[in-house]
Formats: C-alpha cells, structure tokens, sequence
C-alpha cells in the first residue's frame, strides 16, 4: 500500500493495537539495487510490520540536484512493493524523515 502519512497512522495505530512491532526505514530508493533489498530484509526482520519512507522526487531534486530522480515517486514505491518486504510505503517531501518519524 502507498498510503499518506494520515492514513499510514491509521493503519500503524491498527497494528500496534494487535500487538504487532512496526519497523520504519526510509531513503531515496532512485536505483534500487542489492544493498537497498539487504537493508530492507534487514529491517524486516526487526519487526512485523516494515513501512518504508521514500523521499519525493521535489525532495530529491533538493539533495540531489536537478537531474534526480532517475525513476519518479510512483516508479520508486511500486517497485519496493513488488519486493514485498513492505506492509506501507508513504512519500515524504522534507529533505529527511524527522517529522515522520516524530509523529
């Protein structure tokens, strides 16, 4: 599930309401590669529940300069879908997690 951050608290609140651990991870995700899939199934083991936090592509232009993201927003969260390593993905727009992961 791709999910803004009001309805991922939703589901995280749902969770946790069924005694389940919830894990966050988050990055840029641009070439998904062999280190980001072992981060991943790193830390998913850490918990039941992964949501994973990718930065969009406005917050990687900002990072990264003007010709990122090689892959959009959209690309980036349905491939780490497809791994299915990740109960929730949602899309953050500040250059870092902080306020996510704050809330």
């Amino acid at each position: 599930m791709i999910l803004e951050f009001d309805e991922l608290r939703k589901y995280i609140n749902l969770w946790k309401s069924n005694g389940e651990k919830i894990v966050f991870t988050n990055g840029c995700f641009d070439l998904l590669h062999k280190g980001h899939l072992d981060l991943l199934q790193s830390a998913r083991g850490f918990g039941d529940r992964l949501v994973i936090g990718i930065n969009s592509d406005e917050s990687i232009k900002r990072i990264k300069g003007e010709k990122r993201p090689y892959q959009t927003e959209h690309i980036r969260a349905t491939s780490l879908l497809n791994t299915t390593l990740a109960s929730a993905i949602t899309i953050f727009n500040q250059d870092t997690p902080i306020e996510i992961i704050k809330k």
